[in-house]
């Protein structure tokens, strides 16, 4: 990354380079890094060189729409600032001056680098002096607008002032909280022109121009950082260690960049999605095991198994089973004694009747329909000469105790049934032969 300088510096002088040599053994995170100084063939110092930061300024940050800024994003930005100002005081460039929203940049993982610090030699003596409001028609007066009220008053020194630096991160907070430019509030038809706010703030007003920050956009503690950090009085504003010491309290944890942090969102994620999988998957366990119960008792179970597989169950040819049919005795003169609903419960109490006593054998309920009760034994599962054995005690064991069943609400009715048994060859299957 490149960086032209103004034409009237020629050569390189001792004190320069002497500069560049600070500049070269400052190491951070949160500064943006010094490689050196480009010359063109007569000697000249023409441009210094960085390394590159592809996400551009905090200002095209803020300005991209595209872009979505949380608080997590913000408080990110935020404390990189306040780590590179810290150490960059405690550094022997010891100030910034010209902190701003175009001076912070951001690199390839979101983390915001300081620039353009240290290099008094290439500034431009007309910047330094206080703007003269009422001819300023060639001169930038946006950049004042992060200027401290104290350095717009005079001539501010080439590297500016610690005091200073902290009233720009005050004004750069500001921009953060409502992404716009400084002293600028979105879709606010009082913003005032760059010349008034510079009037007004150099005027000594009481109470100060400051920006308008509605206190309901951030925390209390940030809006009361910002607050001190751009006291009119610069002994009140906070040097940037207490306020490093102080960050942890104002936004929380201020361990991470933002790519941390969003690995740490993505993790979070990854474990909820991972629970939610498990739930679900959990749920889908437990209805396949309650509609492969429901289909077991439908169908045998070998073949519920095998259609559950989604395999085709072939017509299958039994040797010698042994088939039980039975119907209800005169079940349509039964059937005229109450209601649709009478003979429903009449059918349902007397088949689970039946069941109980079939769970007893070694057969298998094919259907029921209507009065009609169809049971097997021998098939599907092959148990030698037992069939007629197990249909026959079965058999006599429900004409018995068909004599002990009462018809729901109507005591006065017994019910009688008649059964018909028959072994011998069969051919069982399941049609269609899939689900």
């Amino acid at each position: 990354m490149l960086t032209d300088v103004l034409e009237m510096q020629k050569y390189p002088s001792s004190q320069m380079i002497e500069r560049f040599t600070i500049l070269k053994a400052i190491n951070h995170p949160n500064l943006h890094k010094f490689v050196g100084m480009g010359l063109n063939n007569k000697g000249i110092c023409e441009f210094v060189i960085y390394e590159v930061c592809s996400k551009g300024s905090l200002t095209d940050i803020l300005h991209n729409d595209m872009l979505k800024l949380d608080w997590s994003f913000k408080n990110s930005l935020i404390k990189d600032i306040v780590f590179g100002m810290t150490y960059l005081h405690a550094s022997p460039v010891r100030s910034h001056g010209y902190l701003n929203s175009n001076t912070c940049l951001v690199d390839a993982r979101f983390t915001l680098q300081i620039s353009d610090y240290g290099l008094p030699y290439f500034r431009d003596p007309g910047d330094l002096v206080p703007p003269r409001l009422s001819d300023n028609k060639n001169r930038n007066l946006e950049i004042l607008l992060w200027r401290a009220p104290e350095l717009l008053r005079q001539t501010m020194p080439a590297e500016g002032t610690q005091k200073g630096d902290v009233y720009s991160f005050a004004i750069v907070i500001q921009q953060i909280i409502l992404r716009s430019g400084p002293f600028e509030l979105p879709d606010d038809p009082l913003d005032l022109p760059e010349e008034e706010i510079l009037r007004e703030v150099i005027a000594l007003s009481i109470p100060p121009v400051r920006p308008r920050v509605p206190r309901a956009l951030c925390s209390n503690e940030l809006y009361d950082l910002m607050e001190r950090c751009w006291e009119e009085n610069p002994i009140e504003r906070p040097p940037f260690q207490k306020t490093k010491d102080k960050l942890k309290k104002v936004i929380g944890d201020v361990g991470d960049n933002i790519v941390d942090l969003l690995f740490k969102r993505m993790e979070q994620y990854a474990s909820d999605l991972e629970q939610k999988v498990a739930e679900k998957t959990q749920q889908f366990m437990d209805e396949k095991i309650r509609s492969e119960q429901l289909l077991s008792q439908l169908l045998p179970k070998p073949v519920a198994a095998a259609l559950t597989r989604g395999e085709r169950v072939d017509p299958e040819a039994f040797e010698s089973v042994t088939i039980f049919f039975s119907d209800i005795v005169d079940f349509t003169r039964l059937s005229a004694l109450g209601s649709p609903m009478d003979v429903v419960g009449l059918l349902n109490g007397l088949y689970s009747f039946f069941d109980n006593i079939l769970e007893k054998y070694d057969v298998y309920k094919v259907e029921t329909i209507g009065d009609a009760y169809m049971v097997c034994s021998g098939l599907p599962i092959r148990n030698g000469n037992r069939h007629a054995t197990e249909i026959a005690n079965m058999s006599i064991e429900l004409m018995k105790e068909i004599k002990l069943f009462q018809v729901p609400n109507r005591p006065d009715v017994s019910i009688e049934i008649r059964a018909g048994i028959n072994s011998g060859a069969s051919v069982a299957g399941e049609i269609p032969g899939t689900l």
